[in-house]
């Protein structure tokens, strides 16, 4: 179940000797090699959200090592291993017998897109894919900075438009100095200001979360069918829990806010388009 060196090396010349093209060499690697990472990819995953260990997530990349496959061939081999996986989800779902309940199974299937198949995306990803995927990132938070730049000079303009700032700005003044009356006061103030920003700006710079998208089951489902389990999460967002109390009285428990999030991840592994989710 592995290939050493010096066997890659000999199957090298022998692709040279015999003049076979490297699409059916890799064709005939992938088939051959493919079922012995499949079957260590499908043992790695059935560990589930709860189980699943860095040896589980380790055990995939060494297989991949092991018989010498390609990242792209073990990228499809992996994505339609984990796609059956989503599908069971998707399918224990249906089977509840209440809306509630089988929106719980929509959320264990989105932990396990974000805790499972996330890393086990991320170590088939070469350097350059990842440094692009952070550069992608570093030019959205550019855009989302200079956006917010703009709306908060837009409302700047509007209040000093209305004589707003004017008197906001008049008041703080004659406070600043009732309140100090000494020209030294006066020249300490301003001295706080920067390292409070300074402060504030290293806070801001903590990296987020970025989840895997790239397997979804677009090509698993029809698009009416990915949307209605779109939708009916969005209302299991929107209403919150039940919880059954004393003589099976059911009460609607707090909502809670991070299932909007789950939704746009939700998404994502749903493989819809920004049309599709509004």
């Amino acid at each position: 179940k592995s290939i050493t060196d010096a066997e890659d090396a000999e199957l090298v010349r022998l692709q040279k000797l015999l003049c076979v093209p490297n699409e059916a060499r890799d064709a005939i690697h992938k088939e051959l090699c493919g079922d012995i990472f499949s079957k260590t990819v499908s043992s790695a995953l059935a560990a589930g959200v709860d189980r699943f260990s860095p040896d589980d997530r380790k055990s995939i990349t060494t297989a991949m090592e092991a018989v010498k496959l390609g990242r792209d061939a073990a990228k499809e081999i992996v994505d339609d291993v984990a796609r059956k996986y989503l599908l069971k989800y998707i399918s224990t779902s249906r089977s509840q017998k209440d809306r509630i309940s089988s929106a719980k199974e929509i959320k264990k299937m989105i932990f396990f897109s974000n805790l499972v198949l996330t890393p086990v995306v991320g170590d088939l990803k070469t350097e350059e894919e990842r440094q692009a995927e952070k550069d992608a990132i570093a030019q959205q938070k550019e855009i989302q900075e200079i956006m917010a730049k703009a709306k908060e000079e837009a409302e700047k303009e509007k209040k000093a438009e209305s004589g707003e700032v004017a008197a906001t700005e008049k008041k703080e003044v004659q406070g600043f100095f009732d309140s100090n009356p000494t020209t030294d006061a006066v020249a300490e103030e301003p001295a706080a200001a920067p390292a409070e920003e300074k402060k504030e700006d290293k806070k801001e710079e903590e990296p987020a979360i970025v989840y895997q998208k790239e397997i979804n089951l677009a090509k698993d489902m029809e698009v009416s069918d990915r949307v209605d389990v779109y939708r009916n999460y969005l209302l299991y967002a929107m209403t919150g829990d039940v919880i059954t109390g004393p003589m099976g009285v059911q009460m609607v428990a707090e909502r809670d806010e991070a299932e909007f999030g789950r939704l746009s991840q939700l998404g994502d592994v749903l493989g819809l388009n920004q049309m599709d989710v509004m």
